[in-house]
Order: structure tokens, then C-alpha cells, then sequence
């Protein structure tokens, strides 16, 4: 599942990813973390804009699929000092062109 669909799960996973990190003001909570995987799949009601969802059977409508280098999500993270990376290839059951892997991990506040 996507960790973050709306505002109220994005300040909620940003609060949890800064204190596993030790960018909450203390020491982090797992202190052997260097960096973990979220996949998260780019939304038109919430991060970008551009897709259009497929109806049942059809072949999916993409437009504007640049858009997910905007990405709102990840630019909170990035503002809030997480360094976002793409990581390795995206698994065959996540394949989708607006679904990305990424690894956070400590970066620079902005």
C-alpha cells in the first residue's frame, strides 16, 4: 500500500521517516538505519497531475507522465532534509509508469 494518499498520511509518514532518521530534532529511532525503500505511486488528486484512470478492461490513458518528476511528496520529503534516491529497477509487480521505489534516507534541510 502507498504510504501517502492525501495531506493528513504525508504529515503522518513525514513525522514517522524524520524520527526513524534523527531528523525530529533527536537521536533517531533506529540507529542502524541508514536508508529504507517506500514505493509510491503518483496520484492526479494528490501529488501531480495528468492521469486519467482506465476503466475496466481498457488499456490505461497516460498523459503528461513527466509530471511525476513534480511530485509534491517527494518534494516535502526533500524540503525536509530526506534525501530522496531512486532505488535499483522497480520490482515487475510494481511496474507501472507512475509508480517509482525510492530510498530515504538523512539528507540537507532546504
Amino acid at each position: 500500500a502507498d504510504p501517502v494518499v492525501d495531506r493528513a498520511s504525508q504529515e503522518a509518514f513525514l513525522v514517522a521517516t524524520k524520527a526513524l532518521l534523527g531528523l525530529s530534532g533527536g537521536p533517531p529511532l533506529a540507529r542502524n538505519l541508514k536508508e529504507f525503500v517506500v514505493a509510491h505511486k503518483h496520484q492526479q488528486s494528490y501529488c501531480i497531475s495528468g492521469y486519467a484512470a482506465p476503466t475496466t478492461g481498457a488499456r490505461p490513458t497516460i498523459t503528461q507522465a513527466d509530471e511525476c518528476q513534480r511530485c509534491l511528496f517527494r518534494r516535502v520529503l526533500e524540503d525536509e532534509g530526506i534525501k530522496v534516491t531512486p532505488w535499483h529497477r522497480t520490482p515487475s509487480e510494481f511496474q507501472h509508469p507512475f509508480v517509482e521505489c525510492w530510498s530515504l534516507s538523512p539528507g540537507e534541510r532546504r
